[in-house]
């Protein structure tokens, strides 16, 4: 989903959430609103986003959105890129880049709020940094309840903020089968995909001892 801002600025709007950095969110209160997202996949974890701003966070700032008062109800992660020579002030889903899904954490019957916040919270940001030429919310999956209240809510306040908006689908995520083991799994796989797989495990094994195990994401 993308959307650029109209030469005519819309006035500031009101939000009742706060803008913070990943440090400043409470880990139980992520991995709470991760429980409670049905669409949340490993790459909205927060040991995934805290090791994507480790490693590539230099170029851009952090701009997580957090809604509720006495308790966190919902996370919609948010990051800047400033301009560069070659693109434009850029609103992103924070560390969308290198992940295949993105989202906001909370509650399904929580999103159309969520989604009337974070249209507000866009709002004000064109408001404040006179640079920021768009929004670009890659990596969200169809049939998102976040999505679908973000687009709606878009669609219905375009013209009142001066913005023009678009939906495109872009790409569709590959997936894979692990089955129950690992032979099950490469006997899944096309004959190439099995020379593949055991040329390159013959390669590792010549430069040391590979494992094969299951790592927690947490």
């Amino acid at each position: 989903m993308t959307l650029r801002n109209s030469p005519s600025r819309p006035r500031s709007l009101g939000s009742p959430s706060r803008r913070v950095a990943l440090e400043d969110i409470l880990r139980q209160d992520w991995d709470r609103l991760f429980d409670a997202t049905p669409t949340a996949s490993p790459f909205s974890r927060w040991t995934f986003h805290r090791a994507w701003w480790d490693a590539y966070g230099a170029a851009a700032e952090p701009r997580y959105l957090v809604l509720g008062e006495s308790e966190v109800q919902a996370i919609v992660p948010l990051m800047l890129r400033p301009p560069t020579a070659t693109s434009a002030g850029s609103v992103f889903m924070a560390a969308s880049y290198h992940a295949d899904y993105a989202t906001a954490l909370g509650r399904p019957s929580d999103m159309a709020g969520v989604a009337a916040a974070t249209v507000a919270h866009l709002a004000q940001l064109f408001d404040e940094e006179p640079w920021l030429a768009r929004v670009d919310l890659r990596r969200m999956r169809g049939g998102d309840p976040f999505l679908e209240h973000l687009a709606r809510e878009l669609e219905e306040r375009a013209v009142e903020l001066g913005w023009s908006v678009r939906l495109d689908r872009e790409d569709v995520c590959p997936r894979i089968n692990l089955g129950g083991d690992w032979n099950e799994l490469l006997e899944s796989m096309s004959k190439k995909a099995r020379h593949e797989v055991r040329r390159k495990l013959r390669r590792a094994q010549h430069e040391g001892t590979p494992q094969l195990r299951y790592m927690p994401l947490d």
